[in-house]
């Protein structure tokens, strides 16, 4: 087990990245893998890496979100995995931050979902009916993560920080 996420335990991460340089920095901490074929026809591909006495899967998604979509989906549902770890390059709004912090989100918002009306300007959960719903039957475009993987981190005393990932199709 490689630690427990909500009372349950993950015995297999699936780790995503979308660029080479990304899956290279794993690689290079963890140079023990195999080459796996998840869905060859799909062309994605994975690395089973050897790390203690867990399954850790990496995936180079490709870069955009049907990509990301499209691999996380087969790859989750082919391999049985506990539990998914996206890591990337992302841009910083704070000054404080360098190249090679680990920001750890607790709140993912996609940004890009904007409903506009006469009476009113709101954000809006994509692929989710809207406009006929009620206010109280909306999704929310806001995901919270679990604070499962934080503590599991912390206690292997990893210097993070915590803050909020905004991600959409336009930037």
């Amino acid at each position: 087990m490689f630690f427990s996420m909500g009372g349950s335990p993950v015995h297999h991460l699936l780790i995503l990245v979308a660029m080479d340089v990304e899956e290279r920095a794993i690689l290079d901490i963890c140079p023990k893998f195999d080459d796996i074929e998840i869905d060859g026809r799909l062309g994605i591909f994975g690395k089973q890496l050897s790390f203690s006495n867990f399954k850790m899967t990496l995936v180079n998604t490709g870069i955009g979100l049907v990509n990301a979509g499209l691999a996380t989906a087969v790859a989750s549902q082919k391999l049985a995995v506990d539990a998914i770890l996206l890591l990337g390059v992302a841009g910083a709004l704070r000054e404080d931050q360098e190249i090679g912090d680990i920001i750890l989100a607790d709140v993912i918002l996609q940004h890009d979902s904007f409903f506009s009306s006469e009476n009113s300007n709101e954000m809006m959960a994509p692929g989710f009916p809207y406009v006929s719903l009620n206010q109280s039957e909306r999704e929310s475009p806001v995901f919270r993560t679990d604070a499962t993987f934080e503590k599991w981190l912390r206690s292997k005393s990893i210097v993070l920080s915590k803050g909020t990932i905004l991600f959409g199709s336009n930037f």
